[in-house]
């Protein structure tokens, strides 16, 4: 039987939104603490967008470039159990922040433009990583998509990969037909503006997602 792929719906900037995504069956829920994200939220902000049920191994933290001691302090004020790293981030760095967190699990987040970008991905010994679409103007959160076939001959540990960029309902068949990931992050294909979220589309995504288990 197949492993049951995850579902992480990101950037989220609303308590209503937050609550949606858990009712359908996400299995983490991201915020976004990049500033230069129009999804960015404070620290401060995440106990009350985040409901007291979702424990911290089912709560992400979207950082981009941030210090170590700044993780640290967001980490601890938001209660994340996973942090996810989305800019230049060097291996040691990883190893560092693993050093100081080691209950916490670290997702490096790549962003792919050709088949060799994927070869990055064997310098880092992270938890996770996750797989996004390139964009020279953004580190993410785009809607762009990249060229999944890519994914059919790398050689991935796919039970430690998430895949981003562009997944919609109408498209995530498509991805998994191609790959079976450990998970997938969604945030702009489920929402009707930029951190404002789609409940029927969150619906949506999460029962195609899990219509391929045991397939």
């Amino acid at each position: 039987m197949e492993r049951m792929v995850r579902v992480k719906i990101c950037g989220i900037t609303r308590r209503e939104d937050a609550e949606e995504a858990v009712r359908a069956g996400a299995d983490y829920l991201g915020l976004n603490f990049w500033l230069g994200s129009q999804r960015a939220v404070r620290a401060a902000d995440a106990a009350t967008l985040i409901p007291d049920r979702v424990p911290a191994e089912r709560r992400v933290g979207v950082f981009v470039n941030a210090q170590i001691e700044q993780i640290e302090q967001v980490v601890r004020i938001a209660g994340l159990g996973l942090v996810q790293l989305h800019g230049e981030e060097k291996p040691e760095f990883c190893r560092r922040l693993k050093a100081r967190l080691p209950r916490i699990q670290i997702i490096k987040a790549f962003r792919i433009r050709a088949e060799t970008d994927l070869e990055w991905i064997t310098l880092y010994d992270t938890d996770f990583v996750l797989l996004d679409a390139w964009d020279a103007g953004s580190p993410g959160g785009t809607g762009k998509k990249f060229d999944h076939s890519v994914l059919g001959t790398a050689k991935l540990p796919m039970q430690r990969v998430f895949i981003a960029g562009g997944i919609t309902p109408d498209n995530v068949d498509e991805l998994l037909s191609v790959c079976r990931p450990y998970g997938i992050d969604v945030a702009t294909g489920v929402e009707r503006s930029p951190g404002v979220k789609d409940p029927e589309k969150i619906r949506k995504l999460i029962a195609k997602v899990r219509s391929h288990a045991g397939t």
